[in-house]
This record gives C-alpha cells, sequence and structure tokens, in this order.
C-alpha cells in the first residue's frame, strides 16, 4: 500500500473526496531573520546526513490517523534521535508517515534532545489527533 493510497483510503473513511492543501512559503514565516544551516552552507565541508529506514505493520484509524503503534518501533524511533545527536548530523531525515508523534513530543519537551545550532531534522511524522 503506497502513501497515496493510504491517503485515499483515510480521506475516503472520513468522507471527504477532496483534501485542500495550502503550500506557505518558508521565507514568509522567517522574513528577514534566515537561519544558517550546516546543508546550505556550500563551503565545501561534509554534511553528515542520517536517515531513517524504518519498517513496520501500520494501521489507519479514522480519530487518530495513519500510525505504527509497535513498541519495538518507537523504540527504534528514539533511539534514531540519540544517535542522529551522536553522530551531530547536518541532516537528518524520516520518511513521511513514519516518524511517531509521541517522540517528537519528548524532543520538543527536552532541550538536550533538540537538533543542535545549524542543523536541520525532516521528522515525517505519523498521522495524530489532536483534539
Amino acid at each position: 500500500m503506497t502513501i497515496c493510497n493510504i491517503l485515499d483510503y483515510f480521506g475516503n473513511l472520513m468522507g471527504m473526496s477532496e483534501v485542500a492543501i495550502n503550500f506557505v512559503k518558508v521565507a514568509d514565516f522567517l522574513q528577514e531573520d534566515y537561519p544558517n544551516l550546516e546543508v546550505c552552507m556550500g563551503n565545501g565541508t561534509p554534511i553528515h546526513v542520517f536517515q531513517w529506514q524504518c519498517e513496520g505493520t501500520i494501521s489507519i484509524h479514522q480519530d487518530r490517523g495513519v500510525k505504527c503503534e509497535d513498541p519495538d518501533f518507537i523504540e527504534k524511533a528514539r533511539q534514531f534521535i540519540t544517535k542522529a545527536k551522536e553522530m551531530h548530523a547536518g541532516l537528518v531525515l524520516t520518511p513521511e508517515y513514519s516518524f511517531p508523534y509521541g517522540i517528537l513530543d519528548e524532543i520538543i519537551d527536552d532541550k538536550n534532545k533538540w537538533p543542535e545550532a545549524e542543523k536541520l531534522w525532516c521528522l515525517g511524522t505519523q498521522g495524530e489527533s489532536r483534539v
């Protein structure tokens, strides 16, 4: 099942035939205060990229979205972040709909788990209801 199939299935469950997507330029949020990211410096210094290639069984919930709730999977996500910090990776990537919101909450709540200055983390989170 591809991500597009999952989105179509999930949208149909919720009675939505189309999903409205609004694109906003990041520059509109940042205006004059652009961050200095290691991946954008272009000074010839190697960039350390760390990508999570995960595997697990997903479930689709009308109220909670698309997610994998296996405790081993969640622990691997936690270990991935620990390793990314240890490596001082300049770019950290996860596939779309893969990263558990609970681990994202742990990162947000603990400044020691935040990316270092000039590092970019792109964590494609699982579906989650925040209601």
